[in-house]
């Protein structure tokens, strides 16, 4: 409480953390005040202060806490989330391989080649390309799943995908078209991620690091 030596009223407002006089001399908590309110001013983690939100602190910190602590593993959400997402879409992946697989290729093959035959496209290419397909998926699923040189796995399902709408497209499919691109946002959503990618074979090779592979 003091005195105002122009008025003589008595300030019922406490100013803490004040300056010495002509802005001169530390600030012992890093921060100014202004009539008791905190602006947060000096502060390095808080630029802009109660004007400002902080953008630079929270970009270093993404997973902020229970208890003041940075959240990792199992006990980040997004890290969790992203686990539940990447493992679903590569097990998916993997059996619509597998199972052409194991109930016959050939079979599946001049099945879904049939849908070609008035199309623009040669039936050579159909054929060659619904031949690999299966085999693609099996490994682009396997390593999705398992974590394993994930953002190129991402990459190749992405590719893989752009193939199948194209064709479709030429068919003019339209329903299988808009099918397709759910998957496309999948993979796209998984790679714009890729920085929670923490349950993965990638991140124990890199030593706890999210590869970069």
């Amino acid at each position: 409480m003091g005195r105002s030596p122009k008025f003589g009223l008595k300030s019922s407002i406490p100013v803490k953390n004040a300056s010495t006089a002509g802005g001169q001399g530390p600030d012992p908590q890093g921060q100014h005040s202004f009539l008791g309110l905190n602006t947060g001013l000096g502060c390095p983690h808080l630029k802009g202060g109660i004007f400002g939100v902080g953008k630079s602190w929270q970009r270093a910190n993404p997973a902020r806490p229970r208890g003041g602590q940075i959240m990792s593993g199992w006990n980040n959400d997004l890290n969790l989330a992203y686990a539940i997402f990447r493992i679903t879409l590569g097990v998916n992946i993997f059996f619509h391989g597998a199972m052409r697989l194991i109930t016959g290729l050939d079979a599946w093959v001049m099945t879904q080649g049939a849908a070609f035959t008035e199309t623009l496209l040669p039936m050579w290419s159909v054929h060659a390309f619904l031949t690999v397909l299966p085999f693609i998926e099996v490994v682009l699923g396997t390593l999705t799943t398992l974590g394993l040189f994930t953002r190129w796995s991402l990459i190749g399902g992405s590719l893989m995908m752009f193939v199948l709408v194209f064709g479709n497209l030429v068919r003019q499919e339209w329903g299988t078209v808009g099918n397709n691109m759910h998957y496309v946002l999948y993979y796209v959503l998984l790679i714009a991620a890729l920085r929670y990618n923490w349950f993965a074979l990638d991140t124990k090779r890199s030593g706890g690091q999210e590869s970069a592979a």
